[in-house]
């Protein structure tokens, strides 16, 4: 590729060159990925770490607690992030995210995640992204209702380096 070509680019047009020295715009790559209908995280190759699944159950008391372990090969040196997504509209949920290190589990930071809502405008938030500290290897979360719960609901947690 000519170096007069990314001379002359914008670093804010949207736009990058291929290796085949095609051009391509970075909005339409990530139409791609969102209307791939892809929903198995590992298949949108976003950099995901891990993730899992906790399952409540319908009549759960508040304050019931799920573990997610996330186990992956190396220690994470870039920024990671975590994706909650809670569908529940009658609770918030209690996030804890720690790691496993010679047999102890260090926690490195927790967070309230939001009950399902709609706002004024007609949008529906239930999916949320928090920023992690550096973790190690073997990951845990432990997920919890924060109030006593009436419908089963499913909560996935992705863990992605960013």
């Amino acid at each position: 590729m000519n170096s007069k070509f990314i001379d002359n680019m914008s670093p804010m047009s949207g736009r990058v060159y291929k290796n085949d020295g095609s051009i391509v715009n970075i909005a339409d790559l990530l139409e791609n990925i969102v209307n791939s209908g892809v929903t198995d995280p590992e298949h949108t190759k976003l950099n995901v770490v891990g993730f899992g699944t906790a399952s409540f159950e319908a009549n759960d008391a508040a304050n019931t607690s799920k573990t997610i372990s996330i186990v992956s090969a190396t220690s994470f040196s870039r920024n990671t992030r975590l994706l909650v997504q809670n569908p529940s509209t009658e609770t918030d949920l209690t996030v804890k995210v720690g790691f496993m290190w010679e047999g102890k589990t260090y926690f490195a930071d927790w967070y309230t995640i939001p009950k399902k809502q709609t706002d004024a405008d007609g949008v529906v938030m239930e999916n949320h992204v928090r920023l992690l500290p550096p973790l190690t290897h073997d990951i845990k979360i432990y997920v919890s209702n924060d109030q006593a719960i009436s419908t089963a609901f499913d909560v996935t947690c992705i863990i992605q380096e960013v």
